[in-house]
């Protein structure tokens, strides 16, 4: 599933900043919804950023732990 920014801010409670956007993985790190149709499907697990983060995987930890946040660089959704 696509997510729009307006069901996006929907969801949130609020709307969306310019350079925010929303996506959700199953439990096993699949991507559920993204605004990037093309990844929709894939296991993100082992994804690196620039640096070398394993990103999904801190995500994971962060949640696991109660929340937080993670920073890292990924493209932005919408190019530029």
């Amino acid at each position: 599933m696509t997510i729009n920014r307006f069901s996006a801010a929907k969801a949130l409670g609020r709307p969306l900043e310019k350079d925010e956007y929303v996506f959700a993985y199953d439990e096993h790190a699949v991507i559920l919804a993204h605004p990037n149709p093309k990844v929709i499907g894939q296991n993100r697990m082992e994804a690196k950023d620039q640096t070398g983060l394993f990103y999904t995987k801190e995500i994971f930890r962060q949640a696991n732990q109660g929340g937080g946040y993670v920073y890292y660089y990924a493209a932005r959704a919408g190019g530029g």
